[in-house]
């Protein structure tokens, strides 16, 4: 029944046909031809959409506690230079590793999925 919708009134997304266009019947709104593919082809396209969003905020969290939350007392934002790399407290130095650590991982995995999308998603 889905398969092919012949051209009908639809609502603003594209998705629920509301009546199918009668022999002679002008519809006020604009008509279309409605199709599984099309709509999942909206779906793959919203959800890799949402996928790199996620890789990219899952990035950004590593790189701001790096960067901005773990820093030594007294110490400005950003990476350590100088004196402050040498007088670190070994705990800090081993939590800001392991953020950093994370967003390599991060950073590898939208790396493999950039690499890969055409072939997860079918694009053409």
């Amino acid at each position: 029944m889905w398969d092919k919708v012949p051209l009908c009134l639809v609502d603003v997304w594209g998705l629920i046909p509301i009546a199918t266009v009668v022999p002679g019947f002008k519809p006020l709104l604009w008509a279309r031809s409605i199709d599984r593919l099309s709509v999942m082809r909206r779906v793959k396209f919203w959800l890799d959409r949402i996928l790199i969003v996620h890789f990219f905020l899952g990035a950004l969290l590593p790189a701001y506690q790096v960067l901005f939350v773990l820093r030594p007392e007294g110490e400005s934002a950003g990476p350590l230079l100088g004196h402050s790399a040498a007088t670190i407290p070994f705990e800090l130095l081993m939590r800001r590793r392991m953020y950093s650590l994370e967003f390599w991982l991060v950073s590898l995995i939208i790396v493999v999925y950039f690499a890969n999308r055409r072939k997860i998603w079918n694009h053409e």
